[in-house]
């Protein structure tokens, strides 16, 4: 009996001494080159949704700059019918024609009777 006291005191010993020296092990950054390598991916997915948020709100004012262009020249080439239709209505005699020339560059339109709105062209 005596024998098994003394053997549990010297487990229970031993057992004691290895938990006050054993160190504790952390999954800490600064211990774990794999939590390391976690964060540095997260913070490159961050940047790179970052980016793609800058891009689509460009976008978004791109879209938004040509639509507005879309509807102007929409409403100009309405404008230039209703000129060409006016013109063809109450310009003319009947039987009489004319060519409207229309010039992309400028924007100009001119009503020309005969001839050619390309003057180079015979």
């Amino acid at each position: 009996m005596k024998r098994k006291i003394i053997y549990s005191s010297i487990t229970l010993f031993i057992l004691l001494i290895f938990l006050l020296v054993i160190k504790p092990i952390s999954a800490a950054p600064s211990n774990n080159p794999v939590f390391a390598t976690v964060e540095r991916v997260e913070q490159e997915i961050q940047q790179l949704l970052s980016t793609f948020n800058q891009h689509e709100s460009q976008n978004q004012t791109d879209f938004g700059f040509i639509n507005q262009r879309a509807d102007r020249l929409e409403e100009e080439n309405e404008e230039l019918r209703n000129k060409i239709e006016d013109l063809e209505n109450n310009s003319l005699p009947d039987g009489k024609w004319v060519h409207v020339c229309f010039d992309v560059a400028t924007a100009n339109l001119s009503v020309m009777k005969g001839g050619s709105c390309f003057p180079h062209v015979h």
